[in-house]
């Protein structure tokens, strides 16, 4: 989904949940630190594991995290 700058992230994340949920193809969705609770919890309700995966607060600098790397 493409959409503006202004839409906020828990918005068209939840949007973007209920889209590729009916597939039934999506078990799993990584998301950044800008999404909250309520987006994890409405992909638990659609069977999707909604993981907030979060930058090492010890690192300083760009350092690549193979993961986070896929989020961003």
């Amino acid at each position: 989904m493409v959409v503006t700058a202004s839409v906020d992230d828990n918005a068209i994340g939840a949007a973007l949940l209920r889209k590729v949920a009916p597939a039934g193809t999506v078990r799993t969705a990584l998301v950044d630190r800008g999404f909250e609770a309520s987006v994890v919890e409405h992909g638990r309700t659609l069977g999707i594991d909604v993981q907030i995966v979060a930058r090492d607060p010890v690192d300083t600098g760009f350092i690549p995290d193979p993961i986070r790397w896929r989020v961003e």
